[in-house]
Parts: C-alpha cells; structure tokens; sequence
C-alpha cells in the first residue's frame, strides 16, 4: 500500500490549502493498482485551526472488480 499525502497550492484570504490524502493498493499478481481511497479537504480560516470542521472535496474509492491475465 501506498499512502500520498499532497497539499495543493489553493490558499486563499477565507481557507487554508486542500489537503488531499490518497492510499493505493498495488497487487504484485495484477501487476497493477486494485483499489484506490482518495480523500481530500480544506479548513476554513478565522477559527481554532485543530478543532475547525473540514470541508470535504474529494471523496473517492476505485476497485478492481476483476482481471484475466493476459497471454
């Protein structure tokens, strides 16, 4: 498994940058990714930084539901 943390660079006067945060399983037998979990958020500013809601933006999963081995 593969954990990306990435934050992009989307600040502005009212929010703090997106914070996306991905994790991809990779399946050597596939040789290929089988599932992907992508989430990703933002905080509004004027607040407690810690205990602000998130904002979600991205809210993802892809699965491999299936695979024949090529020849």
């Amino acid at each position: 498994m593969l954990h990306v943390v990435i934050w992009l660079d989307d600040e502005t006067f009212w929010r703090y940058p997106t914070l996306c945060d991905y994790l991809i399983w990779y399946a050597p037998a596939v040789r290929g990714v089988v599932r992907e979990q992508k989430r990703a958020s933002y905080q509004e500013k004027g607040g407690d930084f810690d205990n602000a809601a998130k904002i979600p933006t991205q809210n993802t999963v892809i699965e491999l539901v299936s695979f024949t081995p090529g020849a």
